[in-house]
C-alpha cells in the first residue's frame, strides 16, 4: 500500500465570443464577446493498493479551492436597440471537499486496460460528480 500526498495549481482562462440569438422577435439578444478567468489549488492525499495481481485501487481525499477572478458579467443588448445591460452572474469563489475512487486493471498480457473511475466535488448547496469507465485494446 502506497500512501501519496499531492498538490496541484491550475489557471484556467476562457473566451466566449460575441453571438446573435435569433427566433425570439422583439427579444432577441445580442450578447458581447466575454473573459472568464480562475485559478484552481488542490491538495490531499491518495492511498494506492494493488488488489489483484493486474487491478489496483486508487482511494483519495483532498481540498479544493477556487479562485474566481472575472467574467460573472455578462454585457447585452436587445436587437434593434441602443442601450445595453449588464447581467451578474453567480460565479462565486469556493473551498470543496473532493473524494475520489480509481480502479484500473490491465490484462492478456497488457492489451487490455479498463478503468472506473469517480471524483466528486462538494461544498455547501453544491455538488459535481463525474463518472467515466475506460476500455483500452492495444493492437
Amino acid at each position: 500500500m502506497d500512501l501519496i500526498p499531492y498538490i496541484s495549481l491550475d489557471y484556467l482562462l476562457a473566451r466566449q465570443n460575441k453571438f446573435l440569438e435569433s427566433g425570439a422577435s422583439s427579444i432577441d439578444l445580442h450578447v458581447m464577446s466575454n473573459y472568464s478567468s480562475m485559478i484552481r489549488m488542490e491538495g490531499g492525499v491518495f492511498v494506492r493498493q494493488n488488489i489483484y495481481p493486474c487491478t489496483m485501487a486508487e482511494i483519495g481525499l483532498s481540498a479544493v479551492q477556487d479562485c474566481r477572478f472575472n467574467g460573472s458579467a455578462l454585457n447585452s443588448q436587445f436587437v434593434g436597440t441602443t442601450g445595453s445591460f449588464t447581467v451578474f452572474g453567480l460565479s462565486p469563489s469556493r473551498i470543496y471537499a473532493s473524494p475520489s475512487l480509481t480502479i484500473t486493471g490491465t490484462f492478456l498480457e497488457g492489451t487490455l486496460t479498463t478503468g472506473f473511475s469517480y471524483k466528486g466535488l462538494f461544498a455547501k448547496r453544491f455538488e459535481i460528480q463525474n463518472l467515466s469507465v475506460d476500455i483500452a485494446y492495444n493492437f
